[in-house]
């Protein structure tokens, strides 16, 4: 038996995996794919990210990681009416690949076990009424509660029998409901709603092991358990699903690898806010001397027509000629809602990164990815004999980061009439 289990070996996974490992936890860090795997990603490393680095990692990001060119100097933001903004900012040029590989053997350095070709297949967490159930208003989730009652299913704050009951937690219920259960309050069932509210009856804990089942890559299934888990698989992970019934809004991201040219300065990275471009937005970057132009729409069937509009919008105003399509991406990226919903975990599952909902404008997600991760470690290790404060202390840790996270978001919607909600 583990004391965590750390799903998802990207910038999220190695950094809680590290900082807990190196505390003496015993940490398996499990990864879906063979490592080094391919992530598609812009691979733009902001100041920030470069900070967390040195801050988690103890060292600078290496140059073995980087591409050509290896230096960023910032983004470019062209709003919705054609008005372009340069953001200076240091940064780094890397591959995901090679950057992911770095983090999780420093992971593995500090002592977590690192184990790829892992598919996460399913949870079971045995949830008392005193476990937190934190996640975001708009999610309607199913979740097991066990509590007591009597004969009536909405009377039962003290009675006879131990029942299980299926509650589903929805937006149009109150807010107590909704934001979720202070982990230091006992817990009864509100007799109108069936919705969890503070009560006055008192429910022993339970710390028997989560058990996650995973299949190996030669298809054979295997059980690991832990005390405590942290998910970051990101938005197409199982674990966050399977535990919050959640059907997460998705965006789907197209890019080309070219060889060409084009009139911009390769040390920047350049985002389209245009509705007539996209869906959500577009972007141009380079790579190793290759030129990424992509397009996220809403409604996949519509990635032909708005990256054909791309490709002659960037012909037109940036000079951009292709010799050859050279490779071409597809990726899943969660839709960011109004207020920036987070949904933190349930029980003593702590979900971190893309997994919780943390994901800054344009796909930036690798700094709020490792600090996310690193606010859940510190976390678990707080909290560790106290199977109830793990997720109470990481929703407060949080905090400040969905502040910045708004603010990304709020700055984005002055510049585009599709974000005009997020403002």
């Amino acid at each position: 038996m583990y004391d965590v289990i750390v799903i998802g070996a990207g910038p999220a996974g190695a950094t809680a995996a590290k900082i807990l490992a190196e505390n003496g936890l015993r940490v398996l860090l499990a990864e879906k794919y063979k490592m080094p795997r391919y992530k598609s990603c812009s691979g733009q490393l902001i100041k920030k990210s470069l900070t967390l680095v040195e801050r988690y990692f103890g060292e600078p990001v290496p140059s073995s990681t980087t591409c050509r060119p290896a230096q960023n100097r910032g983004m470019v933001f062209t709003d919705d009416s054609g008005r372009s903004f340069v953001f200076e900012q240091p940064g780094l040029n890397v591959w995901r690949s090679s950057f992911d590989s770095w983090l999780a053997t420093k992971a593995a350095a500090a002592g977590a076990n690192l184990i790829d070709g892992l598919t996460a297949l399913s949870c079971k967490q045995e949830i008392s009424c005193k476990q937190e159930i934190a996640c975001p208003q708009e999610i309607s989730y199913p979740q097991e509660i066990s509590y007591k009652q009597e004969t009536s299913r909405g009377q039962g704050v003290s009675g006879m029998q131990e029942v299980s009951h299926i509650e589903e937690i929805s937006s149009n219920q109150d807010a107590s409901c909704r934001q979720g259960i202070v982990s230091d309050q006992e817990i009864s069932l509100d007799p109108k709603t069936s919705c969890i509210l503070p009560g006055d009856y008192k429910k022993s804990e339970t710390d028997a092991p989560i058990r996650i089942l995973f299949q190996k890559k030669d298809g054979i299934n295997v059980e690991e358990s832990a005390r405590y888990v942290i998910d970051c698989e990101g938005v197409t992970g199982t674990i966050m699903r399977q535990l919050t019934g959640a059907k997460p809004d998705y965006i789907t991201t197209y890019q080309t690898f070219n060889t060409g040219s084009i009139q911009l300065d390769p040390h920047y990275f350049y985002a389209y806010l245009q509705p007539e471009l996209s869906e959500y937005d577009a972007w141009f970057n380079v790579k190793d001397d290759l030129l990424v132009l992509g397009v996220s729409v809403k409604n996949k069937s519509m990635e032909a027509f708005y990256y054909a509009q791309f490709l002659n919008y960037m012909k037109e105003k940036h000079g951009l000629i292709i010799d050859r399509e050279e490779r071409v991406d597809r990726w899943l990226l969660p839709y960011i809602k109004p207020c920036c919903p987070i949904c933190h975990g349930v029980g003593r599952v702590l979900f971190a990164g893309e997994a919780a909902g943390f994901l800054n404008p344009m796909g930036e997600g690798i700094s709020a990815a490792m600090e996310s991760a690193a606010c859940a470690a510190d976390a678990i290790l707080q909290n560790f004999t106290n199977p109830t404060g793990a997720l109470s202390s990481y929703r407060k840790s949080t905090s400040e980061l969905s502040c910045y996270m708004k603010r990304q978001w709020s700055l984005v919607g002055t510049m585009a009439k599709t974000f005009s909600l997020m403002r």
